[in-house]
C-alpha cells in the first residue's frame, strides 16, 4: 500500500509540476505588458501576445497542460484507492503533452479543405477549378456552373433547362495556379530555341508598325506567330492611322462605368469597345485603366474603372478582361504600378508602404 501511494503521488506531482511549471514560465514571459501605448504598438518585449500568435498558443497549451495535470492526479488517486494499478507508465506525461498540442492546434488552426478540379460536363461551383486545360468554370445560375472553353450570356441551344447563363467566371486558387503553370511551361518552351536578338525584339518592339501604338513583328521571332498590333483603348479605339482618322467611337468615360456599380455594364461596355479593335486589326488593347484614384484632380482620373475603391475595381475589371479576350484580343491592364498622377510622372519618385500596396493599389491588377 505504501509503495502504491508513493508511486501514485509521485506521478501526480510530476504531472501537476509540468502543467503549472509551463504556465508559470509563460506567465513570467507575458504578464508584464508595459504601457498601453507600448502594447498597442507591439513595441514592448513582454507585451501580451495577440490571438493566433505563438505566445497566445503557449498560453493555451499551458492552460490545457494544467487541466490535464489535475485530471491525471485525480485519476491516479482513484486508481490507487481502488487498487486498479500498482504503477503508472512514464508515457502518461508524453500522452498529456501530445493531447495538449493536438487540442490546441485543432482549435487554433482549423483545417482548410482542399478542392479538386472538376471534369468537363460536371458542376464546378464548389471546386471553381477545371481539369481540362483551356476551360473555365462558368456560372449559369446559383445552382449550376460548368467547365467550358467560353460562354455567351443568355440561352444556349443544347440546354435541357431553358434558363439563361450569366457566364460569370468562378475562380479558385487552384485554377489560377494551374493556368499560370501551363502558361509558364509554354513560355519556357517557346524561349528555349530563341536567339538573344529575338528575345530583345520581344521587349523593344519592331519597326514598320503601320501606325499602331505599338508593334512587335512576332512572325520573324517565332515561326508561325501572329504580329502584335497594340492600340490605346481604355475608352475606345484611339486611331493613330490616317485611314481610321475620324472613325472611332467615343465611348463614355470608364469612371462612368465605375459609377454604375454593375459588372454586367462593364462586360457590355468591353464587348462594344473590343468589336472596333477586331474590325480595325488591333489584337492588343492597351487597357482598361484600373488605377485606384489617390488625387481626384489628376489628369487621368476620368478613365479608371476603379474610381477610388479597389473592391469596386476588382469586381468590374474581371468581366471587362474576359469580354475582351473572348474576342481574341489581349487585354493589358494599366498602369502598373502607382501611376496616380500625370504631373511630373516621368521623373517623380513614388514611395508606398507594403500594406497600402497590397490593400489599395494592387488588388485590381490581381483581379484582372
Amino acid at each position: 500500500a505504501a509503495r502504491k501511494l508513493r508511486v501514485c503521488l509521485s506521478r501526480s506531482i510530476l504531472l501537476l509540476s509540468i502543467g503549472h511549471g509551463v504556465r508559470a514560465m509563460v506567465a513570467l514571459e507575458y504578464t508584464n505588458p508595459g504601457t498601453e501605448s507600448e502594447v498597442e504598438a507591439g513595441a514592448h518585449p513582454h507585451a501580451v501576445p495577440p490571438a493566433g500568435s505563438r505566445g497566445s498558443k503557449s498560453l493555451r497549451r499551458a492552460a490545457i497542460a494544467s487541466v490535464l495535470g489535475l485530471a491525471g492526479s485525480a485519476l491516479a488517486a482513484a486508481a490507487w484507492h481502488y487498487g486498479l494499478t500498482s504503477d503508472l507508465d512514464t508515457s502518461t506525461v508524453d500522452a498529456a503533452a501530445s493531447m495538449a498540442e493536438a487540442l490546441d492546434d485543432s482549435a487554433a488552426e482549423p483545417a482548410v479543405p482542399t478542392s479538386k478540379c472538376t471534369a468537363a460536363g460536371r458542376d464546378c461551383r464548389k471546386s471553381r477549378c477545371c481539369q481540362q486545360p483551356g476551360t473555365q468554370c462558368f456560372e449559369k445560375n446559383a445552382h449550376w456552373a460548368m467547365c467550358m472553353p467560353s460562354c455567351s450570356p443568355g440561352l444556349h441551344e443544347n440546354d435541357t433547362v431553358k434558363e439563361p447563363w450569366s457566364c460569370r467566371v468562378l475562380w479558385s486558387k487552384e485554377q489560377v495556379q494551374k493556368d499560370w503553370a501551363i502558361a509558364r511551361e509554354n513560355a519556357q518552351k517557346t524561349l528555349k530555341g530563341m536567339e538573344g536578338s529575338q528575345k530583345m525584339s520581344l521587349i523593344q518592339g519592331s519597326d514598320g508598325g503601320n501606325g499602331y501604338a505599338g508593334f512587335v513583328n512576332m512572325q520573324y521571332i517565332i515561326a508561325g506567330a501572329q504580329a502584335l498590333t497594340m492600340n490605346d483603348g481604355p475608352q475606345g479605339y484611339n486611331a493613330y492611322q490616317e485611314k481610321f482618322r475620324g472613325t472611332s467611337t467615343q465611348f463614355p468615360a470608364l469612371l462612368s462605368v465605375a459609377a454604375s456599380f454593375d459588372p454586367e455594364t462593364s462586360r457590355r461596355y468591353a464587348e462594344a469597345v473590343v468589336e472596333e479593335f477586331v474590325t480595325k486589326g488591333s489584337n492588343v488593347m492597351l487597357g482598361p485603366d484600373v488605377e485606384v484614384t489617390r488625387a481626384t484632380l489628376t489628369g487621368r482620373s476620368f478613365e479608371t474603372i476603379s474610381g477610388e475603391d479597389p473592391f469596386l475595381g476588382s469586381q468590374l475589371v474581371q468581366p471587362f478582361v474576359i469580354a475582351v479576350q473572348q474576342k481574341g484580343v489581349i487585354s493589358t491592364v494599366k498602369h502598373w504600378l502607382d501611376n496616380n498622377q500625370e504631373i511630373y510622372r516621368q521623373t517623380m519618385n513614388v514611395e508606398v508602404g507594403d500594406r497600402a500596396q497590397h490593400e489599395i493599389y494592387m488588388p485590381v491588377f490581381k483581379a484582372a
